[in-house]
């Protein structure tokens, strides 16, 4: 018999702002000051060397909060990678985009292949210009409360990245979408 941890998910529409987010004392000192995270403003230096960016932007706010930092999982970037595909595929950025369940894509991707216990979480974000950066959208999930709480869970592990450069979504140019994908696990026989 499977037992299973609950599920948490996060969602922010921060890319049609004409300013960053207003954010309080708390999450500024979660946010790494500029240039700790190498590349965290850019939004053409490649999907790598954003992903970078934004793990390094994850941890710091995790270590700023007195949690341990989470480990990269190529598995969880997987997964990641297939809710933003879905994502554009189906025009809207959700946690059940084109109608999928949540732990679908943690499924596709093999991240729950022997898992006989799992917690798992997500957080989605989206921005246009200079707000889809990893610094601009990380500004915006610490300023809202269910994405700060999302990135502060002590139970998470693990961590993937996934950010995808589209020319336009929902009629926005020059977007870039975002999931960061959280998980820990006990794997059986």
């Amino acid at each position: 018999m499977r037992r299973f941890a609950p599920l948490v998910c996060a969602l922010t529409l921060a890319g049609f702002a004409s300013s960053a987010p207003a954010s309080s004392g708390r999450s500024d000192r979660l946010l790494a000051p500029p240039g700790v995270c190498l590349g965290d403003q850019a939004v053409d230096a490649g999907a790598a060397a954003e992903q970078q960016a934004m793990a390094c932007l994850v941890n710091y706010a995790r270590t700023s909060g007195g949690l341990k930092p989470l480990h990269s999982s190529s598995v969880l970037l997987a997964a990641g990678q297939l809710r933003l595909a879905a994502s554009i595929r189906c025009n809207t950025l959700s946690h059940t985009a084109c109608g999928e369940q949540f732990v679908t894509v943690f499924r596709r991707s093999g991240y729950l292949a022997r898992a006989v216990r799992y917690t798992l979480g997500e957080n989605l974000g989206w921005g246009q210009g200079e707000l889809g950066s990893a610094r601009a959208v990380m500004g915006a999930w610490l300023s809202s409360p269910p994405h700060r709480a999302n990135l502060l869970r002590a139970v998470y592990r693990e961590l993937g990245v996934a950010v995808l450069a589209s020319d336009s979504f929902l009629g926005y140019q020059g977007v870039q979408l975002w999931a960061t994908e959280f998980g820990s696990r006990t794997v059986g026989r």
